[in-house]
């Protein structure tokens, strides 16, 4: 295995460029990096090169967390103990694991090359044993000097952080493969970056396969987060606090899937009641599922927390609303290039005919049906009057849309913006204060962080969890291996961001984890400190677990948020 191969980690710090003593041609920038790369004769091919950027090695999935990592090295090393790596972490390698486990490696090189360490680990992803995976896992250390077992802890880490952006990966392969780049943004948004090298490398007519069709997943349009600019006319659609959901239909089957295109047909099963109400042979929609929860003042709009949780226990206090937002294909035929205002059209028609069926033929499918409340705004004071009425219905607030805007899949693009009353903010648990009671182990506080660039940055903490909700954090933690087996109290506060009187770090002393699992929050304003950022008052709302870590706000979402709030 060569130095070569560590060209995605270049940008890291400097502690890592000085232990593995990396040195390259010059390069400009992640651009130029990545497009020299993606060139050299390094014996990779080129599916396993954009996996290694993209962090989609079977070692991501295969089961194997920080904890067996460290088992199967200790095998070959009995000084290694997890508190020794742990000192060392955060006491010599400025915080990172996997320099610290290569550390406990003495040969610099092993016999390896980079083909055979990834073909095991595609083998090991197909074992189901555990003491088996750590068993090979402990053979292939054995062979590996520092540099391997970097490589293979970074990977089975799943460090994101240290890899280049996709955006800056889209544009040095299309220029080093002469492909649009837009073509290959569209392709993304249905497949991921790995199979589309293996559609390069393989010679495939890519055009086949960035067709739209129905159960072809693909990831939704996305709204910005600010207005660039007011502009008139426009559109203002009612914004839910609901779970994005794309449905599918072709002849008798009928499909839905989440903004990160996980199939959820058995999370809503009553969808397929409105197989026979669609009046299309073949269609896709956009849409939201949204709650409506009973109470003893009527009816309201649920959140997502407790819409997974009424999902989850099958609460009967509960109604289901698919909401429907756009029209994206229809009987064979694309409609994204379609401007906004002629797709509206095509939609008032499709939900028209749907509620008549439901109507004419006295069915009860389960779930209501409804477009989504839709004004078209001429001005300023028009658009301030349609947001305060939506508020003032309970809902979150508004998406404003350009009416000659075409859907651009798996993009957050300037034609729509979001209205919301007070800024929430999407964050990563990045440690816990924990609890232990006859029930069993819950979470009473967390910290909270953020990305930047590829890192992620620690901002505050937040205390008092509720039982319930603390709970379900725990469950979370377990289910998905977060929490160490042997937990070690540290003072979460220590890495904060900006360490102001906002900052909530009192009872700091928790357990660190690795970014996983988001929440959303609200706070009372930003406090800044020359580049610096802190929330005031920050709270907790609701888990997320229809997100993934990689969509969490980030630094320059909250640059943006207290830049307008300063006016």
């Amino acid at each position: 295995m060569c130095r070569d191969v560590l060209t995605p980690y270049k940008n890291k710090s400097f502690i890592f460029r000085r232990y593995f003593n990396i040195k390259y041609p010059y390069l400009r920038n992640t651009d130029d990096r990545l497009k020299w790369f993606l060139k050299l004769n390094n014996g990779l091919l080129l599916t396993q090169k954009v996996s290694l950027l993209e962090s989609e090695t079977s070692f991501t999935s295969m089961g194997v967390g920080k904890t067996r990592f460290e088992q199967a090295l200790q095998r070959n090393n009995l000084a290694l103990t997890h508190e020794e790596v742990e000192k060392n972490r955060l006491y010599e390698f400025d915080g990172e694991w996997a320099l610290t486990v290569a550390s406990f490696v003495d040969k610099e090189r092993g016999d390896l090359t980079t083909s055979e360490v990834l073909m095991t680990a595609d083998a090991l992803s197909e074992e189901s044993k555990s003491s088996i995976k750590v068993n090979i896992l402990a053979y292939l250390l054995s062979r590996m000097g520092k540099i391997e077992t970097y490589f293979v802890a970074v990977q089975v880490k799943k460090f994101h952080d240290q890899i280049s952006r996709t955006s800056s990966l889209v544009r040095a392969f299309a220029d080093v493969f002469d492909i649009d780049p837009k073509m290959i943004e569209r392709l993304i948004s249905m497949h991921s970056m790995t199979d589309v090298a293996w559609l390069v490398e393989n010679d495939k007519p890519l055009v086949e396969f960035q067709r739209l069709i129905p159960f072809r997943t693909f990831k939704p349009m996305l709204a910005a987060k600010w207005a660039k600019k007011y502009q008139f006319p426009s559109v203002a659609e009612a914004k839910y606090d609901g779970i994005r959901l794309m449905l599918h239909k072709s002849g008798n089957r009928i499909q839905c899937f989440s903004r990160r295109r996980k199939n959820y047909t058995y999370k809503f099963p009553f969808i397929t009641n409105f197989r026979d109400l669609i009046p299309a042979f073949s269609i896709i929609m956009d849409g939201e599922i949204v709650g409506i929860k009973f109470t003893m003042t009527g009816p309201k709009y649920a959140n997502v927390y407790e819409m997974h949780d009424a999902i989850n226990h099958n609460q009967g206090n509960f109604t289901f609303r698919y909401v429907i937002f756009d029209i994206l294909y229809l009987n064979g035929f694309e409609l994204v290039k379609l401007p906004y205002s002629e797709r509206r059209k095509i939609r008032h028609q499709i939900t028209q005919s749907i509620q008549l069926a439901i109507k004419q033929k006295g069915l009860s499918p389960g779930i209501e049906i409804q477009e989504v409340e839709t004004v078209d705004i001429n001005s300023k004071d028009q658009l301030i009057r349609t947001y305060n009425q939506f508020l003032d219905t309970g809902l979150e607030g508004a998406i404003i849309k350009n009416p000659q805007g075409v859907y651009e899949m798996g993009k957050r693009s300037p034609s729509w913006y979001k209205l919301k009353p007070k800024e929430t903010l999407d964050v990563a648990i990045s440690g816990i204060i924990p609890l232990q009671s006859a029930s069993g182990i819950r979470v009473w506080g967390i910290r909270y962080a953020i990305k930047k660039d590829m890192n992620f940055i620690n901002l505050g903490m937040i205390r008092g969890i509720d039982h319930e909700v603390g709970t379900r954090l725990a469950e979370l933690l377990i289910l998905n291996g977060l929490l160490p087996q042997q937990p070690k109290l540290v003072d979460l506060g220590k890495e904060i961001e900006h360490l102001g009187r906002f900052s909530g770090t009192h009872q700091k002393m928790g357990i660190e984890i690795q970014p996983h699992i988001v929440i959303t929050i609200d706070s009372l304003g930003i406090v800044r400190k020359d580049e610096r950022f802190s929330l005031r008052n920050a709270r907790f709302l609701y888990i997320r677990e229809d997100k993934p870590v990689d969509d969490v706000s980030t630094y320059y979402d909250l640059y943006d948020y207290y830049s307008s709030s300063q006016g």
